[in-house]
């Protein structure tokens, strides 16, 4: 077919899906194809990737002489996989294209199967218990039938529907590209992380500074809530510390009821035990 025969044919078909167009965003979108299409053989580069990949598409297509109406979905992916280059966003297109012929296939092959699954068999009726007339009986002789299978030529798309894929595949490629920036800006704004080490020190200056609180209270046994106040992460604190020095051997704690008596706290000392009487409670 002749270039300028295809290159008319191919505008024919945008000019035609423009005029059905029934929102503006599709207007703008097909005008931006007629765009695209004009500079086809320009011979520049266009600066948009975006418009420069479809400018390829409208090559391939007029280069090959397909119809703008009935494009072969197989072959075009196949082509165009063929000259996708390092770009990333041919990457994507070829991607989009391909997928899209696996669904038309993928529907073909379910309608294939369930053409090919045979019919439901019924259940006998028992007919016994009918009486018939004697009648002529008529011999019908056997015929050997055989299962046919018809394969569905692969559905054809239009040229629109190829640069909606384009389309598609475009806005794949920028949420791609913000997602990627705004884990870069998430990852800048995350703090530095400090050596375990000087975590390890804070901890132990938090329980060294519970501990002289108790040890200022006096050698005397008397209740861990002595040492609470409103704040609930400090009490936590104060557990946890007071948990970290009786396993250092630096506090004893005990109950005098249990399960739910009072927690009490005694500084220990080398010497120090818990009172007799108090232990003489428990047990």
């Amino acid at each position: 077919m002749d270039a300028n025969v295809q290159m008319e044919l191919m505008e024919q078909h945008l000019l035609f899906h423009k005029a059905m167009a029934e929102d503006e965003e599709s207007f703008k979108r097909i005008n931006g194809y007629l765009e695209v299409l004009h500079e086809e053989n320009s011979g520049e580069q266009l600066s948009d990737s975006v418009d420069e990949s479809i400018r390829s598409v409208f090559s391939l297509v007029l280069e090959k002489g397909m119809d703008p109406w009935a494009i072969n979905l197989e072959e075009f992916a196949r082509l165009y996989s063929e000259k996708v280059s390092s770009n990333r966003f041919d990457m994507l297109v070829a991607g989009r294209l391909l997928l899209m012929a696996w669904k038309i296939l993928n529907l073909q092959s379910q309608e294939t199967r369930m053409t090919a699954e045979p019919p439901a068999e019924e259940e006998p009726v028992d007919l016994s218990d009918f009486e018939f007339e004697d009648e002529d009986v008529m011999i019908v002789p056997d015929v050997p039938i055989s299962r046919t299978y018809a394969r569905c030529e692969l559905r054809s798309v239009t040229m629109l529907d190829l640069l909606d894929a384009f389309e598609e595949a475009k806005r794949e490629a920028e949420i791609y590209e913000a997602r990627q920036a705004t884990k870069e800006k998430l990852k800048a704004k995350i703090p530095i992380k400090f050596d375990n080490k000087a975590h390890k020190e804070d901890d132990e200056s938090v329980v060294e500074m519970v501990y002289q609180r108790i040890y200022a209270m006096g050698m005397d046994p008397m209740p861990i809530t002595e040492f609470y106040t409103d704040d609930r992460e400090a009490n936590v604190s104060v557990f946890v510390s007071v948990l970290h020095l009786v396993r250092n051997g630096r506090l004893d704690v005990f109950q005098e009821t249990l399960p739910y008596g009072e927690i009490m706290v005694q500084i220990k000392l080398p010497e120090a035990t818990v009172p007799l009487e108090t232990m003489a409670a428990v047990n």
